[in-house]
């Protein structure tokens, strides 16, 4: 097993990876379709894609939380989550997405 931490816009030429981990950046991207595109081109066929995104809706007052969260461009949600997937080339049939009660986390 090889491993890399790094981000995925410092990957050069043709380089594949089977598992691609993406947890709490996602939502930094001013457009996060196609940073999803992108990605797409670094995972295998038939990798694994694991993301985690936060909310920027506070669960517990109903208003976005930019204390928190300030350099968030995008409230990410389940729907527009699948969404960008799909736009992006992935079969999202075999997928499993969660959003926890009482948790401001997307997986």
């Amino acid at each position: 097993i090889r491993t890399t931490k790094n981000f995925w816009e410092q990957f050069q030429g043709e380089q594949k990876f089977d598992v691609l981990w993406c947890h709490g950046v996602l939502h930094k991207y001013n457009n996060f379709y196609e940073t999803l595109n992108q990605m797409n081109t670094l995972q295998d066929k038939d990798g694994l894609l694991c993301i985690t995104v936060p909310r920027i809706n506070n669960v517990f007052y109903g208003d976005p939380d930019y204390r928190v969260y300030s350099d968030c461009h995008t409230d990410i949600n389940i729907v527009n989550l699948i969404y960008g997937l799909a736009l992006a080339g992935y079969d999202c049939r075999d997928a499993f997405f969660l959003q926890e009660k009482n948790s401001n986390l997307v997986k």
